[in-house]
C-alpha cells in the first residue's frame, strides 16, 4: 500500500434533495384540540417539507485508485431511504 502523507487533498461534495411528511397528533386529546394546537401539522393526510442535503468528505487522494472514498460506498451512508417514523411521548 502507497503511503499517502504528501497526496493532496480533494473536498467531495454530494447533494440531495427530498421531501419527508409529518403529522403532528395526540390521540389524548379531541380533534378540535389537536387541530387548534398543531394547526395544518395536524392534517389526516400529513404536512410536508421540502429538504436539501449537502455532505462533503474531506481527505487525501489515494494515489493507487486516484479517489478520496469510494462513492459506491459512500451513497448507502446517505441513502434516504425512510418508511415511517412514530414519536410516542412518555
Amino acid at each position: 500500500m502507497k503511503s499517502m502523507a504528501n497526496s493532496p487533498v480533494a473536498h467531495l461534495t454530494r447533494r440531495y434533495e427530498f421531501s419527508a411528511s409529518h403529522r403532528l397528533h395526540s390521540n389524548a386529546m379531541p380533534e378540535e384540540e389537536n387541530q387548534r394546537i398543531y394547526g395544518k401539522c395536524n392534517n389526516p393526510y400529513g404536512h410536508g417539507h421540502n429538504y436539501h442535503l449537502e455532505v462533503t468528505v474531506a481527505g487525501p487522494i489515494d494515489p493507487t485508485t486516484g479517489m478520496v472514498m469510494n462513492m459506491w460506498i459512500s451513497m448507502p451512508l446517505c441513502g434516504l431511504k425512510c418508511s415511517s417514523i412514530s414519536i410516542t411521548p412518555t
